[in-house]
């Protein structure tokens, strides 16, 4: 493709969720195809933080960064990386950093990659280009754009082709003893970038900075695109959804499915048949599981068995492909030694799919009414900044969107109030100049906001990742548990303690 370029990209966050959560960092260098990097390209991107949520003290230990040290990288007084290349470094409110991210996302031609992003990173884009009011999906698909997670790359290589890298033993992050596979008791690797990036002689000085792991993240791609570039463009293809749904469509036959989904006991593949597809999905059972225990349950019994929270390891048996979250397929003719290399009992497979085959109505009238809840549940919200999955903005809203976002450019910070507007536009409108622009509030729109910020940090139905009770608690585990970041641990605590004071609650002694 003319001009295609590869966009690697990492974020750093203070909270884990991507709904209710905040984005301390976000770095991007572009390439082209041959991983030869663009000039100028190379970005460190900071967000300052607004008094609507508090920031999980563990996560600031991690990442070392603290609300306090993104006010110094702003001030010029604080550098946070170290590296070769030559990156700007930016600093702005949330509004600002989620429209600079949007304008590099968007460039036509690109492909968005990241180091396990699909699950992570993608989703903390989405919630930010909704919370924003910028479309969450266009970046995703439209002029020729596309997404894609070197991680999902990585377990491609393990199971289909192991020689392209090295693959370094796992071991467990509190006892420090190596871990085993429970039956064949082999070495289990580690997929983590920094442990990766060791085994293979890449570079990974600062692991959770957010442009050091882009640098990493490269250097991986780097080298399995080295050892063979056609296993790579082979499973990038994947990336297309349209490619994703002729594959289930024209080969009727079992398949490797390869995802984190399978866990590292299961080598991280599953071999799955599809039962049936749809526009957007296909519905799979796992011939490694006894298919006949979905023929013995009621129609009650399934819900209970596949939706039950306390019963997620269940959902093994039966595996839902969405087309547009690149996922990895193969041929077992193409590998047929690989099965082998993992002890898969090719015996097993043959009796769950003779079962299928012969009860393949059967199954079909059972599994599709859960196929379809699958899609249709949809959880409600008091909260506008969660409901991005709650329905589309219509063109009309649109409208409002793009003339709000025109005149914010303008330096004019008026609420939306247009009467094609529903109330979930006008209350995200109100915040976003709430968090970014508090300057501009008169004296009942401050009144407004301060309501609005206590609700979010009391009651947990608002969202926030960390309500003060848990804040509190939380900030007292770390305390324990890192007695050498006294420093970091002490940003945090002040930093709580000055949203306090302005909303006029009580501080942390």
């Amino acid at each position: 493709m003319p001009n295609h370029t590869l966009l690697f990209m990492d974020y750093e966050t203070f909270n884990r969720n991507p709904k209710g959560g905040r984005v301390s960092q976000f770095a991007c260098i572009r390439t082209n195809a041959d991983l030869t990097i663009i000039p100028q390209t190379a970005l460190s991107l900071f967000c300052t933080q607004s008094i609507d949520n508090l920031p999980s003290p563990e996560a600031a230990i991690v990442t070392n960064l603290t609300p306090q040290k993104i006010i110094n990288i702003k001030k010029g007084t604080e550098k946070t990386h170290y590296s070769n290349i030559e990156v700007k470094e930016i600093v702005l409110n949330e509004y600002w950093f989620t429209s600079k991210i949007n304008d590099i996302m968007t460039t036509p031609n690109t492909c968005v990659l990241g180091y396990n992003s699909l699950r992570f990173d993608d989703e903390f884009t989405r919630n930010l280009l909704y919370r924003n009011l910028f479309d969450p999906y266009l970046r995703e698909w439209k002029d020729g754009n596309s997404r894609f997670d070197v991680y999902l790359l990585v377990l491609a290589s393990y199971v289909l082709k192991p020689e392209l890298i090295n693959f370094p033993n796992a071991y467990d992050e509190i006892t420090g003893e190596q871990i085993f596979h429970s039956v064949t008791c082999q070495p289990l690797p580690s997929f983590k970038l920094e442990d990766l990036s060791a085994a293979n002689g890449i570079h990974h000085s600062n692991a959770h900075d957010a442009f050091n792991d882009v640098e990493a993240t490269i250097g991986i791609f780097k080298k399995i695109q080295s050892q063979n570039i056609d296993f790579v463009k082979e499973i990038m293809a994947f990336r297309n959804k349209h490619l994703v749904k002729d594959f289930l469509n024209n080969h009727k036959k079992p398949f490797i499915h390869i995802s984190q989904f399978y866990g590292k006991e299961q080598y991280s593949f599953g071999v799955l048949y599809s039962l049936f597809e749809n526009d957007r999905s296909a519905l799979c059972l796992n011939l490694n599981y006894p298919v006949d225990q979905i023929l013995k349950l009621s129609e009650e019994e399934l819900s209970e068995y596949f939706f039950n929270e306390n019963n997620r390891q269940n959902r093994k048996l039966v595996v839902v492909i969405h087309f547009n979250q690149c996922p990895i397929l193969a041929k077992i003719s193409d590998y047929p030694e690989r099965l082998q290399s993992f002890n898969v009992d090719r015996n097993i497979l043959a009796k769950n799919l003779n079962l299928i085959k012969e009860n393949v109505n059967v199954l079909r009238d059972k599994l599709k009414p859960l196929f379809l809840k699958d899609f249709d549940q949809q959880k409600t919200s008091i909260d506008t900044d969660l409901m991005i999955y709650s329905g589309f903005f219509d063109d009309q809203e649109k409208k409002a969107m793009g003339d709000f976002h025109l005149q914010i450019r303008n330096a004019k910070y008026n609420v939306i109030s247009s009467v094609s507007a529903n109330s979930r536009l006008i209350e995200m409108s109100f915040k976003i100049i709430a968090r970014n622009f508090p300057e501009n509030l008169d004296g009942i729109q401050l009144r407004k906001w301060r309501e609005y910020v206590i609700q979010r940090l009391t009651n947990k139905t608002f969202g926030a990742e960390l309500t003060i009770p848990e804040f509190i608690n939380e900030l007292n585990q770390v305390k324990a548990k890192y007695p050498n970041q006294k420093a970091i641990i002490k940003d945090i605590q002040d930093y709580a303690n000055s949203i306090f004071e302005k909303l006029e609650l009580p501080a942390i002694q």
